[in-house]
């Protein structure tokens, strides 16, 4: 229970940083604070999880990332 609860707030966390604006992999993972190699998969699996539930949006011709209207919503 626990471990959703704490994606949870990391997912948000990442949905927060989107709102500035739509950036690449490499500088929201950056940004989010995942440098150790120790936590590898764990960005991966969260961004897996907002393009499923339509939190998050690949832009793949500019291969950015940004919010989705829904996901609007919910950081606010």
């Amino acid at each position: 229970m626990n471990q959703v609860i704490n994606a949870e707030k990391k997912l948000i966390q990442i949905l927060k940083i989107l709102k500035m604006s739509p950036m690449p992999y490499s500088t929201l993972k950056n940004l989010s604070g995942y440098r150790i190699k120790k936590e590898h998969r764990e960005f991966p699996e969260l961004m897996k999880l907002g393009l499923r539930l339509h939190l998050i949006n690949l832009d793949r011709s500019r291969r950015e990332y940004g919010l989705t209207p829904y996901s609007t919503r919910i950081v606010e």
